[in-house]
């Protein structure tokens, strides 16, 4: 009798520790770095989440997520959430296993509401815009400022 109350005890610590409280989200981290000091002018950033289907040459991503965070500083570690089944959301998805997610940043660092010069965006010298969306590990996600891109 000790055992089955044991067994099941565990069994309910178990299934209150996976209870989906955030509805069924999960979330990702990512440690937005530079290379070089960047002056934050306006904290203000914008991070997007894309998904598409490898299987096909050519076609536009699909917005999964957008979401806006804060930081005076360089380097910063965020959470993004993740809303559940996000391969679901993939137009033209024909199968989950050639699935990739890439982001986007969006951080009009001059505050003059255009994205251009003195703005921050990736790295793509340093860095691929490609993320995993496993919740266990923190990926680093290299920005730098925008120094080819006239304000008009």
């Amino acid at each position: 009798m000790k055992i089955l109350l044991r067994i099941l005890l565990t069994a309910l610590i178990c299934t209150s520790c996976n209870s989906d409280d955030d509805g069924g989200n999960s979330a990702i981290r990512l440690e937005l770095k530079s290379a070089a000091s960047i002056g934050i002018t306006n904290p203000k950033f914008t991070i997007l989440v894309y998904g598409f289907d490898n299987s096909y040459a050519d076609v536009a991503a699909t917005l999964i997520s957008t979401q806006s965070f804060e930081s005076n500083q360089l380097p910063v570690t965020i959470t993004l959430t993740i809303p559940p089944n996000p391969e679901s959301m993939i137009e033209l998805n024909t199968s989950n296993r050639n699935i990739s997610y890439y982001i986007n940043i969006e951080w009009d660092n001059d505050n003059n509401g255009k994205i251009c010069n003195g703005d921050i965006s990736i790295d793509y010298n340093t860095e691929t815009n490609f993320i995993n969306l496993n919740p266990l590990v923190t990926q680093e996600v290299f920005v730098s400022e925008i120094k080819a891109l006239p304000c008009e």
